[in-house]
């Protein structure tokens, strides 16, 4: 599936998506207030720094807890992982990106961003509305639906434990991700995941992100995803998903279903994709391509407007995410992104990995090469977390 939307694909969409606005700035104003002054109808609002991300420390925008996630899939009535999601902004997808990146790493697999976001749908005649979206259909009492198969469960399987598998362990091996929650990308103890290269962390059963690169986090839960029909969620208005009578309409892709812990939301496990660490993004950089997805200025040391030290990691190439999109705010066709990433040294046997300053523009920038069939873990700290340990190095210049 690719990761990308168009808004004509929106409009046709059966069943119907749970529509996330993700609209961010980084220097402000919140993007709540964009949300509030027009979205599109029928989408909720997601905030980039308390949902998507934990408080700052170390690094910018450090993985968000998986009791976080978890209220903010109970809020928008997703149910179950495969619950149809589409998410969009107010820019060029950068905050969008970085909702895509996470829903999926905390157990989605039906997340796609809306190419050119809120511009691309007024372009073609799509209206705004100021209207709060429908609430998602509250759960049933035994959490069976008409729509679900018969003896479908609550949304996740028995013995599943809230935001973390059952055995995964609490503490974090060496290259473990710093900056993430607790349980978020944690490694178990010694000899879980037996077979995993140095510096894997496992953040699931034992055995999973075997073969993976040091310094990834990798593996979800076994059993930590149930296989049934995606969820509830709301959407919908006149011009977009709406019901006979113009009214927004619920999403009913999985009617009501819900987890026992968390009535009318799917339970969040950390580790679904990898993620790479310190270790890991600087392994990359010296046998593989490290993406840095930072404007030039940034990534030559000349400037740094956020973060206290100046530079790029070393061995890094420049991929500014700028060049990920058109003046309308369009990815580029897949084969242009394939062919800018080739010039920048990505090849099909390249081990890839991105980061930019913490951790949001990188998730654009996996985005783009998603959409362009290349696979690349993201070093979710990024630079911000890069220069808390003086020890590590930095580089200045354009090489």
């Amino acid at each position: 599936m690719t990761p990308l939307i168009s808004v004509d694909e929106l409009r046709a969409l059966d069943p119907r998506p749970v529509l996330v606005d993700v609209t961010w700035n980084l220097a402000g104003p919140p993007g709540k207030e964009a949300y509030d002054a027009g979205h599109l109808p029928g989408a909720h609002f997601v905030d980039l720094d308390t949902e998507l991300a934990a408080p700052p420390g170390p690094g910018r925008h450090p993985l968000p807890t998986a009791t976080t996630v978890t209220a903010t899939f109970a809020r928008l009535g997703i149910t179950t992982p495969d619950t149809p999601v589409v998410v969009y902004d107010a820019a060029n997808s950068t905050a969008a990106a970085r909702a895509w990146w996470t829903f999926r790493y905390f157990g989605l697999t039906n997340v796609r961003v809306l190419n050119g976001g809120k511009a691309a749908w007024q372009s073609t005649g799509g209206n705004l509305t100021t209207e709060p979206p429908p609430e998602p259909t509250q759960a049933s009492a035994t959490g069976a639906t008409t729509d679900s198969p018969a003896g479908a469960g609550t949304g996740s399987p028995a013995g599943a434990t809230t935001g973390s598998a059952a055995g995964a362990g609490t503490g974090s091996a060496a290259g473990a991700t710093p900056g993430s929650a607790a349980g978020a990308g944690s490694g178990s103890a010694a000899g879980a995941g037996t077979g995993s290269p140095a510096g894997v962390t496992a953040g699931s059963a034992a055995g999973a992100g075997t073969g993976s690169p040091a310094g990834v986090t990798a593996g979800s839960a076994a059993g930590a995803t149930a296989e049934s029909p995606a969820g509830s969620g709301a959407a919908g208005t006149t011009d977009f998903l709406a019901d006979s009578t113009g009214a927004p309409a619920p999403n009913t892709a999985g009617g009501d279903r819900t987890t026992s812990d968390v009535p009318g939301g799917l339970i969040a496990t950390p580790g679904h994709i990898p993620v790479l660490d310190a270790d890991g993004a600087a392994a990359v950089a010296a046998k593989g391509v490290l993406l840095d997805a930072r404007a030039p200025e940034r990534f030559a040391g000349e400037v740094e407007p956020m973060d206290p030290v100046a530079g790029h990691i070393p061995g890094a190439v420049n991929a500014p995410t700028t060049a990920n999109v058109d003046e309308t705010g369009h990815f580029l066709p897949a084969d242009d992104l394939r062919a800018r990433f080739a010039a920048l040294g990505v090849t099909a046997e390249a081990e890839v990995g991105v980061y930019c300053g913490s951790g949001v523009t990188a998730a654009h920038e996996a985005l783009a090469l998603e959409a362009a069939g290349i696979p690349a873990t993201v070093y979710i700290g990024s630079w911000s977390e890069w220069i808390t340990d003086p020890t590590r190095p930095v580089a200045t210049g354009n090489d």
